[in-house]
Order: C-alpha cells, then structure tokens, then sequence
C-alpha cells in the first residue's frame, strides 16, 4: 500500500444528523461524511452483513453477507469476555447494513499492518493529523447528493472493514462496532 501511513487502521464510516424534529433523540436523517474513497471502487456500497447466534453461548460466532462470503468471528484467547455476540440481544441473528471498505491489512514479514486510507475516516490516522480531521461539508444523502448542514446534533461511525487477520485477529472480523454520540451546546 505504497504511499499510505500503515499501523493500526481500522477505518470506520463517519455518519451525522441534525436534530431536525428539536426531540434531542437521533432520530433525524443521517448524512454519511464522504471519505476519500467515496464512490471509488475500493468501497461496497449497499453491503449487509448477518451474526448469527453461537452455540455454545462462547463458540465463534458465524457470519454471512451479501456478497456471497462467509466466515467466522474468532475468539481471541487474549480477550476474556464469555461471548462475542451481544449477551442482551434476544434476535439468534444481527443484521448490519452500510458501507464497506476493501481490506486494508497486509503481512508483512510475520506482521499485520492496518494502512491508513486518505482522509475522512475515523480510528484511520492518528489524532493530532491533519487526516484525522472531519467536516461537515463532506455530507452527503443517501443518495450521494451533497448536503449543507448548519450544525450536526449527533455522529453516528462504524467499523467500515471486515477482515480476519490470523494472531491479531481483531482489526476486524468481530461484530461491528456502533456508536452514537450526542453533542449538545458545542461539547
């Protein structure tokens, strides 16, 4: 991945919203912020993902996507929880729909590295870089048509990478992570 910082880059999807309906719930339409690999073919547009269950409650958890692959999430005997899909959940299946992005790992010499991609991604580039940093200009509809936004209420990131990489095995491949962070008076 010449040219491209590498290290830990797990590169996740930066959605926003603004509190259009003033109820302070995220329940507004949410705007993804384009990154630099929006629309290129290193992304998979429209990409569902499905969890299914284990059994036993602590066995790898089973995947599939829309794609025609499948998988497993592996347990990482460095990580003690008693199971890798959620414990509250009551569905024997979770489905995640979104965007994703082509690997971005690599071995090199007995060792995996996570190259960061341009810009517009989150936990891609280290926080004090200039690559590190998102704006709210860069939104787009679900449709891809740019979006002006006065302010943003809410930010939304997911993992955007779905990748198995053997002894460090985490820089994907397990259940995706969504977040949800309210801002409120400029906080």
């Amino acid at each position: 991945m010449a040219g491209r910082p590498g290290g830990s880059a797990e590169p996740g999807i930066v959605l926003v919203s603004k509190d259009e309906n003033g109820n302070g719930l995220p329940d507004d339409e949410w705007y993804e912020l384009a990154g630099s690999e929006y629309g290129t073919d290193t992304e998979i547009r429209d990409y569902e993902i499905t969890y299914y269950r284990p059994e036993p409650e602590n066995a790898d958890v089973r995947w599939t996507d829309n794609q025609g692959n499948e998988g497993y999430v592996y347990r990482n005997t460095f990580h003690q929880q008693s199971s890798y899909y959620p414990l509250w959940e009551e569905s024997d299946c979770l489905i995640f729909r979104g965007t994703r992005l082509k690997d971005n790992a690599v071995q090199e010499n007995g060792v995996w590295v996570g190259y960061a991609y341009d810009w517009g991604y989150a936990d891609n580039h280290p926080n004090s870089t200039e690559m590190s940093k998102f704006k709210i200009d860069w939104a787009v509809d679900a449709q891809g048509n740019k979006v002006a936004l006065d302010q943003i209420d809410f930010v939304k990131i997911y993992t955007a990478v779905n990748q198995y990489c053997t002894q460090i095995g985490e820089l994907r491949q397990r259940l995706p992570e969504w977040r949800i962070y309210i801002m409120r008076n400029n906080q």
